[in-house]
């Protein structure tokens, strides 16, 4: 735990209102810190900052917050905010806020009370934890339900699914089959699912698997296209020159049976067919027309045709005697080779037609050849690929085990794919895991809760205030009123005054006795004070100044080991008291030991008429004097000497008169009576009397400062009146008025 260093800035808490810790002026609060300040200065407010970091709620009417400035164990800082709602710290303070919430008189009998907040409301604590802890339940209950609602929607249609899978590959296959693959799946439901085609084949796989035997699927030689391809252009762009005769080269059936006569003539002149003579001119004509080039370039162009095939067939396996789920891509590259032949059988008979319209037109003619051949590397690559699928036939054929289980994989993924895209698992798991979530939280709310209240419970038991502890304080505080404290049960207490029942305890009583409780229960509940800051906030209110020797004890005896102290006081006498403790003296000055520290907490009047708090160092004559008495003249001298006085000043000062007065004039007359009857000492005019008199007791009380701003004159006037009080001393009493002014 830490230690509080400063208030670095406050907004709208109270009278701290844009408030900022004086970096410059200001040092860091120390271990022992003393503040003063007079009545509604702030003081009181700033405790209550304390309490809120020591983890008590923002008292009622404040709205505003604050940051403080911790330095921890480790001697790093950070800073204390209510935003951030961080951890509370050691912090003990003893206000007006804990002397009404630890001391209530709400009983029939008079003299008996419960004492100690801690105690008082533990029991509603318990209370509403129990309460709280019904309504976490409640919701516990709610909340299990929709997830059970949500998770029978889900469950639904996985189970339906899963029959599905089960009817259609078998195996007992249930809702844990499915849950155990799904994941796989989840990453890319589309690469899993199958066509309708695909399954019905996957299907019928499984059905018939048994009725497939292995295949062979043999490559056919394709004829040497290219080649043929090449002399058909040669032949095609070859002639021969002869002396035809118009009448054969019209009729090829007569040039053809001619060209046969001529051959078995080649040794006689005598027809063989009619046995008559053969005129050699008609020879001579018919050799004319068939002449060798030309009956070379015919024998070739024929034997090329006759190389040549009309057709190109090849054989392969029915598509019904492969596996159902090959179908598909066997059938796709058997269409695929089909066009291909075609293509191929298309340039055969293309060659074919181009040679055959050589020998029918004329030898001597140049025709040309445009033609596109088919790509034989598609032929190739779809041959391999028919080949891979008589591997998988004959493998599946060789291990009928592996077909089936592949199968029922297939079908079984495209199944779960389909149930993912058709609802929303992300969305449903993520529901699933918020209703865990909320289950979770709900149950460490619950062991809090628990935990709390048993905490709670012990806390009651242990808050059990000592009451020896307790009466031995009252006895120090109260030594004249012999206040005692008898316990009726774990909270409550009877108060007797001389063995008999205290039925009124005044204002003081109730705050030596609250204060009593406050010191004992330092060390309550295993506490240890090295280890808590401690704010003592007004410990004499309502106190006579008979108390302020015992309570300057008690904090100096009971409170030097906390690990860091805080007292603040409107009372000078206990101020001076803890002051000299405090400080180390020497010639001209006294300044807090170490550790130790002074400081001044004051309200002033800003431009807009509003009050405001403000934290400052202590003032050298705060810090040096033994009483207020020459602070408070410094003000008054400061503001009459002042060319232009603030509305602070102005609105301060019919209180610092009146102070001022009440002090000096009980100096120079101590017997009996108010100061108004001594006002002749300084003024000896009736009226004076009554106007400083008047300005004294009726603007003291101002309860707006805007009304100087609605009277402009009243800034002159009160500095006019102050100045001839001032004036007024200095007249009638010289070396007082010159000490006073040495001080300052």
């Amino acid at each position: 735990m830490g230690v509080v260093r400063k208030i670095l800035s406050a907004n709208n808490f109270g009278s701290y209102n844009s408030f900022s810790w004086d970096e410059e002026s200001i040092g860091d609060f120390r271990r022992y810190n003393l503040l003063y300040g007079w009545n509604y200065s702030g003081k009181t407010t700033l405790s209550r900052m304390f309490a809120v970091m020591g983890g008590s709620d923002i008292p009622d009417g404040i709205e505003g917050e604050f940051v403080g400035l911790i330095q921890n164990k480790e001697d790093t800082t950070y800073e204390w905010n209510l935003i951030d709602e961080p951890t509370p710290l050691a912090i003990k303070v003893f206000n007006r806020d804990f002397i009404n919430s630890n001391f209530s008189t709400d009983h029939n009998a008079p003299a008996v009370h419960i004492l100690g907040e801690n105690i008082k409301h533990l029991r509603d604590k318990i209370g509403k934890r129990n309460r709280q802890f019904l309504r976490i339940d409640d919701s516990v209950q709610q909340v299990i339900s929709k997830k059970e609602n949500h998770k029978e929607l889900l469950d639904g249609e996985k189970t339906s699914t899963a029959r599905v899978i089960n009817e259609v590959i078998g195996g007992r296959y249930n809702r844990r089959n499915l849950d155990s693959t799904q994941p796989r799946i989840r990453a890319n439901p589309t690469n899993y699912l199958l066509d309708e085609e695909q399954v019905e084949n996957l299907k019928r796989t499984l059905a018939t698997s048994s009725d497939y035997q292995s295949i062979t699927i043999q490559k056919p030689v394709l004829p040497d296209v290219n080649s043929f391809v090449s002399q058909c252009h040669e032949l095609l762009s070859r002639t021969a020159t002869n002396q035809a005769i118009q009448a054969l080269k019209e009729d090829s059936e007569l040039e053809n049976w001619l060209r046969t006569a001529l051959n078995l003539h080649q040794e006689t002149n005598t027809c063989r067919f009619c046995g008559g003579d053969i005129d050699e001119s008609i020879f001579e004509r018919l050799r004319g027309h068939f002449d060798k080039e030309q009956e070379k370039l015919r024998r070739d162009v024929n034997f090329l045709l006759s190389q040549i095939p009309e057709i190109f067939n090849y054989s392969i396996p029915q598509q019904s005697s492969i596996y159902p789920h090959l179908r598909t891509e066997y059938s796709k590259n058997v269409q695929v080779l089909e066009n291909w032949r075609l293509k191929f059988v298309s340039v055969l008979a293309i060659l074919r037609s181009r040679l055959q319209k050589k020998i029918e037109d004329n030898l001597d003619q140049v025709l040309n050849l445009e033609i596109e051949l088919p790509s034989t590397e598609e032929w190739d690559r779809h041959w391999e690929e028919l080949d891979a699928i008589r591997s998988t036939q004959n493998d599946l054929t060789n291990n009928t085990s592996t077909l089936i289980s592949e199968s029922k994989s297939k079908l079984e993924d495209h199944y779960i794919a389909k149930l993912i895209q058709s609802f929303d698992f992300e969305s449903h798991e993520e529901k699933q895991d918020w209703y865990d979530t909320l289950l979770e939280k709900y149950s460490c709310l619950k062991k809090a809760c628990t935990e709390k209240i048993s905490a709670l419970e012990d806390e009651i038991r242990r808050s059990s205030v000592a009451v020896e502890k307790l009466n031995e304080v009252l006895l120090l505080m109260l030594p004249e009123g012999h206040i005692e404290v008898f316990p009726i049960t774990e909270n409550t207490f009877e108060f007797l005054r001389n063995g008999v029942a205290a039925t009124n305890l005044s204002d003081g009583e109730r705050t030596a006795v609250t204060f009593a409780y406050f010191l004992v229960s330092l060390e309550d509940n295993d506490q240890k004070l090295e280890d808590t800051i401690v704010f003592i906030d007004d410990p004499i209110s309502s106190l006579d100044s008979n108390h302020v020797y015992s309570v300057w004890a008690l904090i100096n005896q009971r409170l030097k080991t906390a690990k860091q102290l805080f007292v603040s006081t409107h009372n000078n006498e206990l101020f001076t008291l803890i002051k000299d403790e405090w400080v180390k003296h020497r010639t001209q000055q006294q300044n807090f030991i170490r550790d130790h520290e002074g400081y001044w907490v004051s309200r002033y009047v800003n431009e807009q008429g509003e009050h405001l708090s403000k934290i400052e160092t202590l003032p050298e004559l705060l810090r040096k004097s033994k009483s207020e008495y020459q602070f408070i003249f410094s003000l008054l001298h400061n503001f009459t000497e002042n060319e232009n006085p603030t509305i602070h000043e102005a609105y301060t000062s019919p209180n610092l008169l009146r102070k001022f007065l009440e002090a000096y004039l009980g100096f120079r007359q101590p017997s009996g009576g108010n100061w108004k009857g001594k006002l002749d000492i300084l003024f000896k005019e009736e009226v004076k009397r009554k106007e400083i008199y008047k300005f004294c007791d009726d603007a003291s009380h101002l309860q707006k400062p805007t009304r100087i701003q609605e009277h402009p004159s009243y800034i002159f006037g009160a500095q006019t009146i102050c100045k001839e009080v001032v004036e007024a001393v200095k007249r009638v009493d010289e070396m007082h008025y010159n000490s006073l002014c040495e001080c300052i």
